[in-house]
């Protein structure tokens, strides 16, 4: 037990040695087959700070979001969830959906031979130097587990300072790229005027048509700009454009002297793609996968870690659990966190939650604790609540989800004669009141004894978990 009440966390750590690859995939989009598709999954929970979110199912459901399934096809060792997702928020509107992604997404880049698997997307995406595909973008500035080609891990904020964003030439995250739309645009974030909005800053942009351009940008495409009669308000020489919920509006100076042709601007139409390429100091990671908040600093800056409004959580910026949050942290929930300690060492820590006998879970700070007890001297919090997932290949009951599940608590429905309580004296009353706490001890004796029974099946039964929608895994080149 802790502060928290009863806890029960499920410890991974790899060693920086053991030559274990790190994979980001947008599970939606893993096929079983083999085969990677670009539609979006079904259902789901997405839990951030506070509040439960188990939801239905308003796609056709196409990708592996199971990540034990997941795990088993792609051979990996170990298998978390990953980042977080669109699900709660209110205005989720095309081109987004729900359970798009929200954040950096960096996945590996395919071999062009029919054989190939790597849970990409196929159209847009980017090339991120020598490393891998940068599947989403990093729309808002927030830490991210990240491997570099060396195979070494790292926390840190990702952000679109720095990034390049070319539209047209498409970039599908393979090898050798065929580029079916000639390259429309190439700038730098940051870099002579250009800028991106998204809704961390505001739910709108106004845009200067004379000296201007305005390009809303989803994932790896582009949805509207200003040149193609999109945008409301404004007088003759402005426009306002409304900021996508997961994406960007790129603010562009016609002129910029980044590859702007203003003859080839007004070829950027809806569907055109985009793609992305990091800065020099970024461009050998082959993985990533954002979260957020930073829960540990290098330097041990309080001020810098659990900062919500640095990390963008601010506004209508998704996932609105996070940030409206109002608990200000006082929320005890599964979470997953992931942290690396001085000597390179990668720690994961899955801390079950919701489940009143065995674990309540954690706050952020209770789980910025636990990581630095760990050894850990960076760390970051991945998506957690129901979402939170781990699976370990077990050497004989296979790959098995090792977190617990979480209780359900219903209460007792009152029949009509119950219901007109108010009516009865007083004793009656409580005499009901302690049979029914008499009726709760027995059920909870009855459960007692079938705990352990349940347990034995459960260790050589795999079960089906709610789905995931993005997943980081771990396949072996050496070993745990």
């Amino acid at each position: 037990t802790s502060d928290f009440g009863p806890v029960h966390i499920n410890i991974l750590r790899i060693a920086p040695d053991a030559g274990i690859a790190m994979e980001c995939v947008d599970a939606r989009t893993v096929l079983l087959d083999g085969a990677d598709n670009g539609n979006d999954g079904s259902g789901g929970s997405n839990d951030g700070n506070g509040g439960s979110n188990d939801g239905s199912n308003d796609v056709q459901q196409v990708g592996c979001t199971d990540l034990t399934t997941l795990a088993k096809r792609k051979g990996a060792v170990a298998a978390i969830s990953g980042g977080f997702f669109l699900y709660s928020e209110p205005d989720i509107e095309f081109p987004s959906r729900r359970t798009d992604p929200v954040g950096l997404l960096v996945s590996p880049r395919r071999r062009c031979d029919a054989g190939s698997d790597g849970g990409n997307s196929s159209g847009g995406g980017n090339s991120g130097g020598g490393g891998g595909f940068i599947q989403n973008p990093p729309v808002f500035r927030r830490a991210a587990l990240l491997q570099d080609a060396d195979g070494n891990f790292a926390v840190d904020r990702v952000g679109m300072d720095g990034v390049t964003v070319t539209i047209g030439g498409d970039d599908d995250g393979n090898d050798n790229t065929d580029a079916v739309d000639g390259m429309l645009l190439s700038v730098v974030v940051g870099r002579n005027g250009v800028r991106c909005v998204h809704r961390g800053d505001a739910m709108t942009v106004t845009v200067d048509t004379n000296t201007e351009i305005g390009i809303s940008i989803v994932g790896t495409h582009v949805f509207k700009t200003t040149l193609d009669g999109n945008g409301t308000g404004g007088s003759g020489t402005s426009k306002t454009m409304d900021v996508p919920l997961a994406g960007f509006v790129l603010v562009v100076p016609t002129d910029n002297d980044d590859s702007v042709n203003i003859n080839l601007l007004s070829a950027i139409r809806q569907g055109t793609s985009v793609s992305y390429t990091f800065p020099e100091s970024l461009s050998s990671i082959t993985a990533g996968m954002a979260g957020g908040p930073i829960l540990l600093s290098a330097d041990h800056d309080a001020e810098d870690a659990l900062d919500l409004a640095a990390e963008d959580f601010r506004g209508s910026a998704p996932p609105v659990t996070f940030s409206q949050d109002e608990t200000f942290d006082r929320n005890l929930l599964p979470r997953m966190g992931a942290g690396v300690t001085a000597e390179g060492e990668l720690v994961l820590a899955a801390v079950d939650g919701r489940n009143l006998e065995q674990a309540l879970g954690l706050t952020l700070r209770g789980t910025a604790n636990l990581l630095e007890a760990l050894g850990c001297v960076r760390a970051l919090n991945l998506d957690g609540g129901s979402s939170k997932r781990m699976v370990i290949r077990h050497a004989v009951h296979g790959h098995r989800v090792v977190c617990l599940s979480t209780t359900e608590i219903k209460a007792k429905q009152k029949n009509d004669e119950d219901a007109r309580q108010d009516d009865r004296g007083d004793d009656e009353g409580k005499e009901e009141a302690i049979e029914a706490v008499e009726e709760v001890g027995e059920d909870m004796e009855k459960h007692a004894d079938k705990k352990q029974k349940k347990a034995e099946e459960e260790a050589a039964t795999p079960e089906l978990s709610r789905p995931v929608h993005s997943a980081i895994l771990f396949l072996p080149k050496g070993g745990i």
